[in-house]
């Protein structure tokens, strides 16, 4: 199974909070969502004996977490695999400007970006309260994969109010990267911002995966819209059957977002290099 449209199960929820929304008719279709999986990704294969000791080795991992620092410490790095991208763990995004003032800002229990030195540095000036989350600024820069997590005593209440949260910051990054020169803002209703939630431990495992975009202001002057769409569920303890298709779909999302995220950074820093050379032949021909 792949991450496409004969297994997306979508939210129909929609529930509007200053701007933001959990996504039904306004969402990307499943067919766009298909189209935008990433050109290197393969369906998976049957599960081979290394999955069934990784299953046997989740299952019992995950029973013995009786709290969230377990399960974050044990359970997740089982199901998101091998770690190769710029990641980072309950850091504090105080230097990002918030979407909804005196609202609380995203503490993300984990997040992927890239390395601030990859975006040009003009852009890290002019896009600095949008795209570097923190003011230590060697941690990831333009993050568009997030992760919420709760033990078996959490509420999922609050694991959909943070991972909610967590997406709308990624996905005013990209918007903002990707209208980056431009001469009126990119709305292009497809998803750059993508992420899970795992409420586990003790006999509980459902994963959840979402995709974010944003929709053009309804009248000039307002917020863009911030639309979440549930794209996925998965029971990962049900069967080896389950448990592969959910991790396969959490990797390829994750995947996905890198893919994303690099194309937009790559168009960015295109606009900022064509800048820098047309104000030096400005300069040139004025001196």
């Amino acid at each position: 199974m792949s991450f496409n449209a004969r297994s997306t199960r979508r939210s129909t929820k929609s529930q509007h909070t200053g701007g933001t929304s959990w996504a039904s008719e306004s969402a990307p279709t499943d067919t766009e969502i298909a189209q935008e999986r990433p050109s290197n990704l393969r369906e998976p294969q049957l599960p081979s004996l290394s999955i069934h000791l990784e299953f046997s080795e989740f299952k019992r991992r995950n029973v013995y977490a009786s709290n969230e620092e377990q399960v974050k410490s044990d359970v997740i790095p089982i199901i998101l695999g091998r770690e190769y991208m710029p990641s980072g763990q309950n850091h504090v995004f105080n230097d990002m400007e918030p979407i909804i003032p005196d609202v609380t800002t995203a503490k993300p229990d984990y997040y992927n970006g890239t390395v601030p030195e990859k975006i040009h540095t003009r852009i890290r000036r002019d896009l600095n309260k949008y795209i570097v989350p923190c003011t230590d600024t060697s941690r990831p820069a333009a993050p568009n994969f997030f992760g919420e997590v709760k033990g078996p005593d959490g509420s999922a209440r609050v694991l959909m109010l943070q991972i909610k949260r967590d997406l709308d910051y990624g996905a005013r990054a990209m918007h903002k990267l990707q209208s980056y020169g431009e001469m009126e803002p990119v709305y292009d209703r497809k998803a750059h911002t993508f992420g899970f939630t795992y409420h586990g431990g003790q006999g509980t495992a459902y994963l959840q995966l979402y995709a974010t975009h944003l929709e053009r202001p309804e009248r000039i002057g307002e917020r863009p819209k911030y639309c979440t769409s549930k794209v996925m569920g998965f029971d990962l303890d049900d069967n080896l059957d389950t448990y592969w298709r959910g991790v396969s779909e959490l990797r390829n999302i994750k995947e996905l977002a890198e893919e994303h995220r690099n194309e937009i950074i790559l168009g960015a820093n295109t606009i900022a290099d064509l800048r820098v050379d047309e104000e030096a032949e400005t300069e040139s021909d004025n001196s």
